[in-house]
């Protein structure tokens, strides 16, 4: 019987999605023939993607406010539309949507940081905003609701759906299920320099959140300057000189390149030896993918998911520990000059492994 399918894909709809909205992506649509069997409907955030398939219908539902779009707007063309199954990707459930119980709602939680202590960051006025405060209490206060009234839930690393369990006052082991991330399919595709064109770089991709751990690798790095050769320098991507304190700007080995396209991202890890991931935790970690596909050494925190990610090529150290981390990264840039060996292999393909528990 044909089914009216809605799939929340606001993040996707970017031009150039990171995070989530790079796992948006990847699991996409369901096949062209479940599509032709079924009305497809797609809730985006302004213009239709190209690679939104044509027979699939599409619903601008922009507005800034994402509070309003995720509990007014969803479930009211949810409800209009009558859908018989709804996709959601952003970690909570729309609550009026219970004024439809047969519409079967799979839910995907990336992460329940949310649900965590604050203390790490109590200090960073960028965080203890009254905006922030209430979307974290938002997430919060409706992830059990969320859990409870989902049909299976989904999240992107065997760590994180421990601590989706860990925090769920339901029993939701079995309907909770692990679809992990990929990369873009041109991170692989793409042709590497040879390891003898590229600079002595260090790259960090990441945010200016405390749980990346930023601060941490810039002290570091700070403190290890006298002890390394003066041609080593750094790339820090995703987080611009407004983002920083000023005492971190005047560094003329690091670079702050704030947002770049993932086409200058591929250049910038072409031109780097090492790439280093300080965050104190990470559901899954996508540069970790990214930068063995592009050929570089890997130093990364232990936090999270970051073991599960990239345990057979990484090397890893406590994002607590100062003396351990310099002692790894000194101990790689002494090897600076050898490049790394993976294995050759392929990525899975989460669209099949995301879908196939509805065909």
């Amino acid at each position: 019987m044909s089914k009216i399918i809605g799939i929340d894909a606001s993040l996707a709809c970017a031009k150039e999605p990171r995070g989530i909205g790079v796992y948006e992506k990847n699991i996409g649509l369901p096949s062209d023939n479940f599509i032709k069997s079924n009305t497809v409907v797609v809730f985006g955030v302004g213009a239709k993607p190209k690679w939104i398939n044509s027979d699939v219908r599409y619903i601008n539902l922009y507005i800034s406010n994402p509070i309003i779009r995720e509990q007014i707007l969803l479930p009211f063309f949810s409800l209009l539309l009558n859908l018989d199954q709804l996709h959601v990707f952003a970690n909570v459930v729309p609550f009026f949507l219970k004024l439809k119980p047969s519409c079967k709602i799979y839910l995907t939680i990336h992460d329940v940081s949310y649900k965590y202590s604050r203390d790490y960051m109590i200090n960073d006025k960028n965080q203890n905003t009254i905006k922030k405060h209430i979307g974290l209490f938002y997430q919060s206060i409706l992830f059990n609701y969320s859990c409870r009234v989902s049909e299976k839930i989904f999240t992107v690393s065997k760590w994180s759906s421990k601590e989706v369990l860990r925090f769920a006052s339901y029993n939701i082991k079995n309907k909770l299920f692990v679809v992990p991330n990929i990369c873009n399919q041109e991170f692989i595709n793409k042709d590497k320099p040879e390891w003898g064109y590229r600079e002595n770089r260090i790259i960090l991709v990441t945010g200016s959140h405390p749980q990346k751990n930023l601060i941490f690798f810039l002290e570091c790095f700070i403190e290890l300057i006298k002890d390394i050769q003066s041609d080593i320098k750094v790339d820090i991507v995703g987080v611009g000189r407004a983002e920083v304190e000023s005492k971190y700007l005047s560094i003329d080995r690091i670079k702050f390149h704030g947002k770049v396209s993932q086409l200058n991202l591929i250049d910038l890890y072409d031109n780097s030896k090492i790439l280093v991931m300080p965050s104190l935790f990470e559901s899954f970690s996508i540069p970790l993918v990214e930068a063995k596909y592009r050929g570089l050494h890997i130093l990364s925190s232990d936090g999270g998911a970051t073991k599960e990610v990239a345990s057979s090529y990484a090397v890893f150290f406590n994002p607590n520990d100062k003396i351990d981390f310099k002692d790894k990264l000194l101990s790689l840039l002494s090897n600076i000059d050898t490049p790394p060996k993976y294995d050759k292999c392929k990525q899975i393909n989460v669209n099949h492994l995301y879908w196939n528990y509805f065909y």
